[in-house]
C-alpha cells in the first residue's frame, strides 16, 4: 500500500498497482473525476450539520473556506500565505456570487460536486497553479530558459 502523500495543487488518481499517480494534464475526464474524489474527501474533513427539518446532512457556509483548502491541499502539504489569502478571497466572491454570506446559512451535500460550484473549485485549482509557476519563474528565471528551449 502506497504511503506517499499528495503535494498541494496537484490532482491524482489512486492506482492498486502503483498508489498515487498523476492526472494526465488535459484529460478533462481524468481531471473531473480526480476533483470529485478530492470533493468528497473534503466532505469528510469540515462538520457536518443535520438540516433541522429534512434531517439531511449540510455544510454551514462558515466552513466552505476550509472545504476549499482542504480541497487544494488534500493531504496537509503546504499552501503558502500568498496562496491560503488567494483562497480566502476567492471563496468570498464565490459565497457572494452563490448567495451563501450567511455564515449560519448552508449548502446541502452535493451541491458542491455539481455546475457552478464544482467549475469554481477546477479554476480556483487552476489559478492557484499558475500563481505557484509564477512564483517559482520570478525565484528561478532559468527555469524559463530552460522550458522554452
Amino acid at each position: 500500500m502506497a504511503t506517499v502523500k499528495r503535494e498541494a495543487l496537484s490532482l491524482k488518481l489512486y492506482d492498486d498497482n502503483l498508489g498515487w499517480v498523476d492526472v494526465d494534464s488535459g484529460n478533462r475526464k481524468e481531471e473531473e473525476k480526480a476533483m470529485k474524489e478530492y470533493i468528497k474527501e473534503a466532505y469528510d474533513r469540515i462538520p457536518l450539520v443535520l438540516h433541522s427539518t429534512t434531517g439531511s446532512p449540510v455544510i454551514l457556509n462558515r466552513n466552505l473556506l476550509k472545504f476549499y483548502n482542504d480541497i487544494m491541499d488534500i493531504d496537509a502539504q503546504g499552501l503558502d500565505k500568498e496562496e491560503k489569502e488567494y483562497i480566502e478571497k476567492q471563496v468570498n466572491f464565490f459565497r457572494q456570487r452563490e448567495g451563501l454570506v450567511d455564515d449560519d446559512g448552508f449548502v446541502v451535500i452535493g451541491y458542491l460536486n455539481n455546475g457552478s460550484p464544482l467549475q469554481f473549485a477546477k479554476d480556483l485549482l487552476g489559478d492557484l497553479v499558475e500563481l505557484r509557476l509564477a512564483k517559482q519563474l520570478r525565484r528561478s528565471p532559468t527555469l524559463l530558459l530552460l522550458a522554452s528551449s
